[in-house]
């Protein structure tokens, strides 16, 4: 989701909003904004940075923000203009725990030296330097600043007083005298490291922003007040800001919002983006075939986000021409020349004379209306193109991320990242593309998400899950697809680095495999059953309710927990995380909280402190019985649900639970969202469930009756569009086998069963248990 800092609005409007303004106090004082959501761009358009190593979409302060690595991570930008005599404000957010980094250091034209744990004695500090003198801030009060949380930072000069305010507070003024500004150097401005190449910055930044005038105690206040804007979404509309041929969001995959034209992928990765996530193209073989036959059509336009990085080279953005007389329609971007080449429906090559910043999102529209070709760039045309006719190829099918050479063979794939790409049957207004430019996006609901992403056996950022795993924490189930790897599951809860294996009772342990959760992801480390290189991965995301929460012995009126949990409930969802010690000496019974407003459903229970089986609870099962999540085991009489049913409060066990530490998954049905059931196999023919009630994108299934493995489907893996036909098993390592004759054709009511007289899903006298979310 990025966007600038920006949520949505979804009441009544709200007043003015200059948290994304380069110009927050309307006095023209404004010199450069940069949000980090997504990128180093600069919101006035003049001093786009360009950076390096840095990872975009991480918790910011106000939204998103930029981590960097403390080895090699930084921004550089070009040189700025509007500072005289050393009037000037600095203004930054920063979260770090580093001791020895600068996090700023601007010398065009001036000098600005503002970081940490590099001044005497090892003090942090901030300062100026005039060619001649420095001038330091070196104050006890900001010792405090690398302690993990965010704070934020103004530095300001009115020419002759150094201030410097820690969280609005003005913590020291040291007196410059008349400083003699010095040349400088060209584009030796840097976020995150001493300009020279030393000191780089380990931690996160937000919101810099710069001034051409010393702010006064009220200015910093209001800075330091500043929360996201807030706006009424755009990207839920079709038809914005007109009728959409179709539109490609591009947020994990590549359908037709519009339902017409769904993009069939080729070696596609989805990331972070510009809205939401983000398809990127390899330069080699990355391609969305859309179905659109672009010559049927004697308007078009078209509008999209795309990052260029330095290898670029020359990519066909779309392609698809033929050798009709309304051929055209192959927009090719050169980085290495600076040029946008369309070629048209009047068989007219138009070349355009632009330069796109390298790792920056830019906004690209074309218009054409059978007569004229116009280009647009971040919302300003493009004038006085070049033309020239052209030699048709002979494709027919526009296609994103490649183009086709005059033999009709492809060539020319993007490299680089693409989003929210909508094509228009008409040929566009300059107001209707200002509009497509400024497009605000909608916040990500979902509660469950299933992505894919590639190993690359080092740091990992999965940016894609668009869920906010840092604030509202969840479950993160990895499993490797190409070799036989264990799965592994982590929860927010238990903290990041703890696992646990779902096809083994081993206890859980700790590794560098999931290491973090974000704002719209995860972190992985190194571990090769996470992040092997060039494997690919599957994650099952379920997004909890926050910090977990202790309910304590004996809390619930009209119930009586007899052990503490601590949990993260999200009680919309139907979802807990629960954690829990059990007792000192063995009752006949005992009662954990599990946090939700329903009974659950399901349970999965694990002991992590020593090993032990995945023991689950299912209401179609029963209280006397149970299931092995590890195990092809069929359902098993026991006592260990205390013969009693899960209520609205609690969950009742009567396991040995002497000492040991557990982790509880649980879960009930959502109407519209997800559906814990079961259905009864029929052998001979096609088993149909229409009582989901939504079209279902994950579901696992268990015969309880008989020896079985757990299966896993979902569409993100699928290979036939509505068709999970790609398995995995719970309670094996194994990886992922080609495509099985045995499936489940998902519908919006339900699924149907495919296989007949197959013991894993589908056998006569057989019941299956299913969990299923949208």
């Amino acid at each position: 989701m990025a966007l600038g800092k920006r949520l949505i609005n979804t009441g009544a409007a709200a007043a003015a909003c200059t948290t994304d303004s380069t110009d927050p106090f309307g006095d023209s004082s404004g010199v450069a904004l940069y949000s980090l959501d997504y990128d180093a761009s600069d919101a006035s358009g003049s001093y786009d940075g360009t950076p390096t190593d840095v990872t975009f979409g991480v918790g910011g302060q106000i939204n998103y923000g930029a981590r960097f690595n403390g080895s090699s991570s930084s921004i550089q930008i070009n040189t700025f203009s509007g500072f005289t005599n050393y009037n000037f404000t600095l203004s930054i957010w920063i979260k770090t725990t580093d001791t020895s980094a600068y996090i700023t250091s601007f010398r065009d034209p001036i000098y600005i030296t503002f970081g940490l744990g590099i001044y005497s004695g090892g003090t942090n500090g901030m300062g100026i330097y005039d060619g001649s003198n420095s001038y330091f801030i070196n104050n006890t009060a900001m010792q405090g600043i690398n302690d993990g949380d965010w704070h934020h930072i103004v530095m300001t000069h009115d020419g002759t007083n150094l201030k410097g305010y820690i969280d609005k507070l003005l913590i020291a003024t040291v007196s410059t005298g008349t400083t003699t500004q010095s040349s400088g150097g060209a584009n030796a401005n840097n976020l995150g490291k001493l300009t020279g190449g030393s000191y780089y910055y380990d931690g996160d930044l937000d919101q810099l922003r710069l001034f051409s005038k010393a702010l006064n105690q009220t200015e910093v206040d209001a800075l330091y007040a500043e929360t996201a804007c807030v706006y009424t979404a755009t990207t839920t509309d079709n038809d914005y800001p007109t009728t959409n041929l179709a539109y490609y969001k591009l947020d994990n995959s590549a359908e037709d919002e519009k339902g017409s034209y769904d993009g069939a992928e080729t070696d596609i990765e989805y990331r972070f983006g510009r809205y939401g996530q983000a398809a990127v193209f390899n330069g080699s073989s990355s391609y969305i075939s859309t179905g659109i036959g672009i010559d049927s059509y004697s308007s078009r336009s078209y509008s999209f986000w795309f990052q260029q990085n330095s290898s670029t080279g020359n990519s066909r953005i779309f392609g698809g021409v033929n050798g009709s007389a309304t051929n055209g329609g192959m927009l090719r971007i050169k980085e290495d020349n600076g040029q946008i080449n369309y070629y048209s429906i009047n068989n007219t090559t138009y070349t355009f004379t632009t330069t796109l910043t390298n790792d920056v999102w830019t906004h690209i529209a074309l218009t054409d209306d059978g007569t004229t070709a116009k280009l647009y760039v971040n919302g300003s045309e493009i004038t006085s193109p070049s033309t020239s006719s052209f030699t048709s190829t002979t494709n027919t099918n526009l296609q994103i991320g490649r183009g086709m050479l005059n033999s009709g063979s492809a060539g020319n794939y993007t490299n680089g990242l693409i989003d929210q790409v909508r094509i228009f049957s008409s040929a566009l207004t300059s107001s209707q593309v200002t509009e497509l430019y400024n497009e605000k996006p909608e916040v990500d609901t979902s509660n469950f998400k299933a992505v894919l992403y590639e190993g690359n056996s080092g740091t990992n950022f999965i940016s894609n899950v668009g869920m906010d795993l840092e604030t509202s924490g969840g479950l993160v189930w990895l499993k490797g697809r190409d070799s036989g790897r264990n799965h592994r599951l982590f929860d927010s809860v238990r903290g990041a680095t703890k696992g646990l294996y779902s096809d083994l009772p081993n206890q859980e342990f700790t590794e560098s495999g999931l290491d973090s959760f974000e704002k719209s992801g995860f972190f992985l480390g190194s571990a090769a059953g996470v992040n092997a290189n060039n494997e690919s991965f599957v994650a099952w995301n379920w997004k909890g309710g926050g910090d977990a929460v202790n309910i304590g012995v004996n809390s619930i009126t009209g119930s009586t927990p007899s052990i503490a949990s601590d949990v993260s409930a999200n009680t919309a969802a139907g979802f807990s995380i629960v954690n829990f010690t059990g007792v000192t000496s063995t009752p006949s019974s005992v009662t954990v909280g599990h946090g939700l407003s329903s009974a659950p459903e399901l349970v999965f229970l694990k002991t992590t402190s020593v090993s032990g089986d995945w023991v689950v609870y299912s209401s179609s099962v029963g209280n006397n019985k149970y299931l092995k999540l590890n195990s092809t085991a069929n359902q098993t009489t026991t006592t260990g649900w205390g013969n009693t049913d899960t209520d609205n409060d609690t969950v009742t066990m009567n396991w040995s639970t002497i000492s040991k530490e557990y982790i509880m998954y649980c879960w009930h049905s959502v109407a519209g969202y997800s559906k814990i059931g079961s259905y009864e196999g029929l052998g001979t023919s096609t088993v149909t469930v229409s009582d989901v009630g939504f079209k279902p994108s994950f579901i696992m299934i268990k015969n309880i009756d008989a020896s079985a493995n757990w299966n896993m489907y979902d569409l993100k893996r699928s290979t036939v569009a509505d068709r999970a036909n790609k398995i995995l098993y719970p309670n094996l390592p194994n990886s992922e086998p080609s495509a099985t004759n045995y499936y489940f054709d998902m519908n919006d009511s339900g699924f149907v069963v495919s296989a007949t007289n197959h013991e894993q899903i589908n056998f006569a006298n057989r019941t299956y248990l299913y969990m299923a979310f949208k």
